[in-house]
């Protein structure tokens, strides 16, 4: 029996985890959004990846202890409304880089004074451009519909941008040991399927 594609590529998130851990454009960009210093945070996103966005708002709000907003890619994209987005950090989050509702969006915010920084999957894309900031998602090609190894990847990278940016003992080593914990589980998950 054939696996699920989609079940295929979540299983490479042990993987993806370790690509991300001691990037560069990680550092970088947390050494310039503490240099920003900004207020409150702005999210971006579309699908899985506001769903990612979500998950990022509860670790910065507890962690960095800033308000976290999502704010929708429509409103200035589709609608042209200018959002006033200065001494915000405005963090898109997305696969493809590709949704033009979303680069629109954040170039918007960049010209309304926001630091933009882009959490991508394609770090050539359009929004990959438009951002002040890029950091892969350093997930790889992903060619299942639902967007799962990207979505996985999101998480993490979140949770390591929020270690980046205010370091904590135990989130990095929770962070430092999760490709094994990930490999764990998945092992767990072939002995389960056994049964």
């Amino acid at each position: 029996m054939t696996e699920p594609l989609m079940l295929t590529e979540a299983r490479e998130a042990p993987q993806v985890a370790q690509r991300q851990a001691g990037s560069a454009a990680l550092d970088a960009a947390a050494r310039a959004i503490r240099a920003f210093a900004p207020s409150y945070v702005v999210t971006l996103a579309r699908g899985s990846s506001d769903h990612a966005a979500t998950t990022l708002k509860y670790a910065l709000e507890t962690q960095v202890r800033l308000p976290v907003m999502s704010a929708a890619p429509s409103v200035s994209g589709v609608y042209g409304a200018d959002l006033d987005l200065r001494g915000a950090l405005v963090l898109a989050i997305s696969q493809s880089g590709g949704s033009p509702d979303l680069v629109e969006a954040l170039t918007r915010a960049r010209a309304a004074g926001a630091l933009t920084c882009a959490l991508v999957n394609v770090e050539g894309s359009p929004l990959a451009q438009a951002a002040d900031l890029v950091v892969p998602l350093q997930a790889g090609e992903e060619r299942a519909v639902a967007a799962t190894k990207s979505y996985l990847a999101a998480l993490v990278l979140g949770a390591r941008l929020v270690q980046a940016w205010q370091p904590d003992p135990a989130l990095a080593r929770a962070l430092d040991a999760l490709p094994g914990t990930l490999e764990a589980t998945l092992r767990a998950e072939a002995r389960a399927r056994d049964l």
